[in-house]
């Protein structure tokens, strides 16, 4: 209020002159318009007269709405700015009740004024990384609802080792945040905006990450066992050396993503989307993968013993070296595979498709096994 008092007051000093001026102005021209427009007859000069009186008048209201829209800008931004100090003052307080109104206060100063929304966002950053270590207590909630739900902040989060185990944040805004090494155990983080989120070495076990979108995430060595990424996107997402035991991906969307590494062991991968992903080395031991799509998928190496295969689509995969030792792989498709050196003892192939699939140093493969197949046609490298 002081501030807009302040400004109140240089506004009156300087508009004296210019009211002055107008005075004048407004009477030449009522003494002068007749004159300049060239009129003799009274009547004339008098409407003349009446039309700068009316002019006058609708300039006097025009500028009467701007210094009362002046006036109530100036107001409200002292307010805000009010607002704002007193919340910064209870935000550092050691109660947390008055934590909590203090987040509540700024984020209401974030909607009302958006030249204090970078400020208000660097506050609230600033209190979470001071207090993200004891948990989620409601204050540190209230926050990150508040800055991961805003109406448009200037840069995405940065809150690195952060605790955020159990956060609720269903629809939250995380696209290019920075968390490495962050906690969210048990979180819920269904339907968030994760495009491009720096989650390296993060903890998520049992996070719900339900249909969020991870696509080009960078989850390198993240361990996610037993999280759900059921109908997740993550398209491109660097999932290197993560841990996804037990995981839930029914229907995930993971094109050409990087799984280099990856733990995938007993994880439920029914019907998701794995085209041109990249899965060398990968551990996907006793994991689910009833008709998944892993056509071009690069499998070189991966354990896939006793894996659930029936009806998936592996056209055109390289499963060089890969262990497919006890795997079920019913109605498979492996057109084109790549199967060299490959380990397919015991593995059931019955109804599968193997054309023009090599298996060149095969181990395991029997005549029976090839009999069971529904195709053969075109198979290279085979030695019963």
């Amino acid at each position: 209020m002081r501030q807009a008092m302040q400004w109140a007051a240089r506004v009156r000093v300087l508009s004296a002159p210019g009211v002055t001026l107008l005075a004048l102005a407004y009477g030449w021209a009522l003494w002068k318009m007749p004159d300049l427009m060239h009129l003799a007859d009274p009547k004339d000069r008098h409407n003349a007269r009446m039309l700068v009186v009316s002019v006058a008048g609708g300039l006097f209201v025009a500028l009467t709405l701007l210094y009362t829209a002046r006036g109530y800008q100036l107001a409200h931004r002292g307010q805000v700015t009010d607002r704002f100090s007193n919340a910064l003052e209870a935000l550092s307080t050691d109660h947390s009740d008055q934590r909590l109104g203090a987040v509540y206060a700024l984020q209401h100063v974030a909607r009302d004024s958006r030249p204090h929304r970078t400020e208000v966002f660097d506050v609230l950053e600033a209190f979470l990384r001071r207090n993200t270590f004891g948990g989620t207590s409601p204050d540190v909630q209230a926050a990150l609802q508040a800055i991961l739900r805003p109406p448009t902040w200037a840069r995405p989060l940065n809150l690195p080792k952060a605790e955020l185990s159990g956060a609720v944040l269903h629809h939250a805004n995380l696209a290019d945040a920075n968390l490495p090494g962050a906690s969210l155990a048990k979180a819920s983080l269904t339907w968030a905006n994760m495009a491009r989120a720096g989650l390296t070495g993060a903890s998520l076990p049992g996070a719900d990450l339900t249909g969020a979108d991870l696509h080009r995430a960078n989850l390198t060595g993240a361990n996610m066992t037993s999280a759900s990424l059921i109908r997740a996107d993550l398209t491109w997402a660097d999932l290197t050396d993560v841990d996804l035991t037990w995981a839930d991906l029914i229907g995930a969307v993971l094109r050409r993503a990087t799984l280099t590494r990856a733990t995938l062991a007993q994880a439920d991968l029914n019907r998701a989307e794995l085209p041109g992903a990249t899965l060398t080395g990968a551990t996907l031991t006793e994991a689910s993968l009833i008709r998944t799509d892993l056509t071009w998928a690069a499998l070189g190496g991966a354990n896939l013993s006793r894996a659930n295969l029936t009806h998936a689509d592996l056209t055109d995969a390289d499963l060089t070296r890969a262990n497919l030792t006890n795997a079920d792989l019913t109605g498979a498709d492996l057109t084109g595979a790549n199967l060299t050196r490959a380990n397919l003892t015991d593995a059931d192939l019955t109804g599968a498709d193997l054309t023009d699939a090599d298996l060149t140093g095969a181990q395991g493969v029997t005549s029976k096994q090839l009999r069971e197949a529904g195709k053969t046609a075109g198979l290279i490298g085979f030695t019963a």
